[in-house]
């Protein structure tokens, strides 16, 4: 969707950020929303400390505790963005560096839309996406029990 303009991507990110006046570094959950590339709405999540820029992973780090708050921030931050679906990864499971499973990075994502979403609804539809790198017949039968449990 980018074409590898991270130039641009930066540029966009930052416009879509909340407006807390110029900063390096954003509190972990914050959400830059993108809208209207292709006619598709993207949401940046701060998921780790790291680098001086949001597209810095160099030395990205986000703690396991930490997962389950960058979360919270996240979906309270979405509560008024009138979202039909939201599509997003096992986060957590790639890039930040943690040792989270994806099943305990689909339990955290599950769990905090629900806390969050108990008195208002944040979107009508959420998928998780999960790679094809990453599939593995047996884990879908444990996220199926899992899910059904709600």
């Amino acid at each position: 969707f980018f074409n590898n303009h991270h130039d641009n991507l930066q540029h966009l990110i930052t416009e879509g950020l909340p407006n807390t006046g110029i900063m390096t570094t954003y509190p972990l959950g914050t959400a830059s929303v993108v809208k209207n590339v292709n006619g598709k709405t993207f949401i940046f999540i701060a998921t780790t400390q790291g680098g001086p820029t949001v597209l810095s992973q160099a030395n990205a780090v986000l703690k396991n505790e930490d997962l389950f708050e960058v979360m919270k921030t996240f979906w309270e931050q979405l509560l008024d963005s009138g979202c039909d679906k939201i599509y997003l990864p096992l986060i957590g499971t790639n890039k930040s560096n943690t040792d989270l499973t994806h099943y305990e990075s689909l339990q955290i994502i599950v769990l905090t839309y629900l806390i969050v979403s108990r008195n208002k609804k944040i979107a009508n539809e959420m998928t998780v996406i999960i790679p094809e790198f990453k599939y593995d017949p047996k884990d879908f039968y444990n996220y199926k029990k899992y899910l059904d449990s709600f």
